[in-house]
């Protein structure tokens, strides 16, 4: 069971201590739904019905969620993915794939995207799991930071058959201390 984690995240004029817990599949998706771009709320609709090898963690505080993170454990055949070398290597020998990482906009540059992230990674370290990968977006230039700032390497940068001529990078983390370059 995924242990909760406290943060606490200075906002403008008020202090707020969110949770990094595991998702409520029965509650958080409705929420969630509130803020995710629709590509986020169609994988987690997906989820709700069969969550299966898939970890997903919210940050919350009170009845608000302020983001969400979504890792995978294993090859799934219900969630459309081409697979391609990078797509199977990122979920075998040991892997995982973080999918999604989403926080909302008045939320960011506050640290609760850390804090999830620093939370799944913990939660794929206790379930074995010795690197993480991830895409990010070639263009998204403050999320490329966020994940370097966090201990992250960039692998390569690929322009993925399901990218639809979009380039990214794959970033690598390793999860037990070993170089986490394949």
């Amino acid at each position: 069971m995924l242990g909760q984690i406290s943060l606490t995240v200075s906002h403008k004029a008020f202090l707020m201590t969110p949770h990094v817990r595991a998702i409520d599949w029965a509650t958080d998706p409705q929420a969630l739904k509130s803020f995710l771009p629709d590509e986020q709320i169609a994988r987690l609709e997906i989820l709700q019905d069969e969550p299966g090898s898939s970890i997903a963690l919210v940050a919350s505080m009170s009845d608000e969620l302020y983001g969400w993170v979504l890792a995978h454990v294993e090859m799934r055949g219900d969630l459309g993915w081409i697979w391609d070398a990078d797509a199977i290597r990122s979920l075998t020998g040991g892997n995982a794939c973080v999918e999604y990482l989403h926080v909302k906009e008045k939320y960011r540059r506050h640290g609760v995207g850390s804090a999830l992230l620093t939370a799944m990674e913990s939660e794929l370290h206790r379930c074995a799991k010795a690197a993480a990968s991830l895409h990010c977006a070639h263009d998204n230039e403050s999320a490329k930071k966020f994940y370097l700032k966090a201990g992250w390497q960039l692998e390569k940068e690929v322009a993925p058959e399901w990218a639809n001529g979009r380039k990214f990078g794959i970033y690598v983390k390793s999860l037990n201390g070993l170089d986490p370059k394949r």
